[in-house]
This record gives structure tokens, sequence and C-alpha cells, in this order.
């Protein structure tokens, strides 16, 4: 529980700034403000420290070997806006924050689905806050953050083709920070793919039992 809890307000706070600071953006940036801004790189460097205990306690609690990956990803990713002065830190508030907010109500879904007694307690709850997250990830995670993902990283690979050739260090850094952002696009489809077959696993077994009532009466 305690475990889940710090997740739970982390979040909480990275998603609320998230959602102040995404509402302050430029709607029309310059190549300037997309890539060199510093706007959000408080986010980036909170990302860096969290996916950094994340892992510690991960190994700890034996956490799934996938999201463990995601925690390394997302430090690789981060670094850019953290380290370099071509950070692509405009999308930062989004992608470092506001994404968050989803994981507020899978904070409590895991709790449910770690204390199977509770979902027999509080069912309309857990149904509510299932369903809640189901939504809220496909509109953030899939529908809001993959569109701007791929124009963070069209504006990374922009930057690295411009880098002189003899920087060869940091053309290999920046292509690994690449495959770390693409890694996260991937996973938010793949997450998406379940939540959604989730959805219909769930909703299909209350038809179906709506059904064998109204048969029953």
């Amino acid at each position: 529980i305690c475990y889940q809890m710090v997740h739970f307000f982390t979040n909480l706070v990275l998603g609320c700034a998230g959602l102040y600071y995404n509402s302050r953006l430029n709607p029309d940036p310059t190549p300037q403000d997309l890539v060199q801004t510093m706007e959000g790189h408080s986010f980036g460097t909170f990302q860096v420290g969290y996916q950094l205990w994340a892992i510690f306690v991960g190994f700890l609690v034996r956490e799934d070997p996938l999201m463990l990956g995601h925690h390394t990803a997302v430090i690789l990713a981060a670094s850019t806006m953290v380290f370099f002065t071509n950070g692509m830190r405009y999308w930062c508030p989004f992608l470092m924050g506001l994404v968050e907010v989803t994981s507020v109500p899978l904070v409590i879904v895991n709790i449910f689905k770690e204390h199977k007694e509770l979902v027999k307690q509080y069912p309309r709850f857990h149904h509510i806050v299932r369903t809640g997250f189901a939504f809220l990830f496909l509109y953030v995670r899939v529908w809001m953050f993959v569109p701007r993902n791929v124009m963070q990283m069209y504006d990374h690979v922009t930057t690295w083709s411009a880098a002189p050739s003899d920087q060869i260090l940091y053309k290999m850094y920046s292509g690994i920070v690449f495959i770390s952002a693409l890694f996260l696009t991937f996973l938010q489809l793949m997450w998406g793919v379940m939540v959604v077959q989730g959805f219909i696993k769930v909703y299909s077994k209350i038809f179906v039992g709506s059904k064998e009532k109204i048969k029953a009466n």
C-alpha cells in the first residue's frame, strides 16, 4: 500500500502541475521554443529522480520487467530535457507531467487487484474507477500522447541530423534517447489495446449477465 501511495501522490502532483503549465504553452511556438525553451525543465528533473526511485523499489517488490523497462526509458527520454541545451522541452509539461493524471486511477485499480477482498466490499466504486481509468488512458495516453511524442521525436531527429558529424558521442546518445521515446510510444499503444480488450471483456460479462437475468424473468 505504501508503495502505491507514493505513486498516487507523486503522479497527482505531476499531473496537476502538468495541466497548469501545459495550458500556458505558447500556441504558436518558434523552432527555438520547440528545442531550447527552458519551460518544463523541472518536470524532466522530477521524472529522472522519481523513475530512479521506482526502479530501485521495483526490484524490491518484483515489478513486471516491462514496467522496469518503462522506468528506464523515461529516464533516458527525460535526460535530454534535463542535461542538454537542445532539450526539446516544449512538450515537457505534457509528456512528463500532464500524462501522469492517468496513473492516479491506475494506482487505485492496482490496489483493488492486489487486495481482491476490496472488490467484494466496494464493487460499484471498483467498476467506476476501472471505467474512468480506461477512458482517461485512451484519451490522454493514446489520443493525446502519441501525436505529441511523435512531434517531439521529429524535433529530436531534426536536431540530431543538424549536429556536426564529429560529435559522435552526442549522436550515439541521441539515438538511444530516440529509441527510448519510440519504445514509450509502443508501450502506450500496446497498453491501449490491453485496456480496450479488458473493457470489452468486462462489459461483455455484464451484458451476458443482464441477458440471462431477463431470460430468467
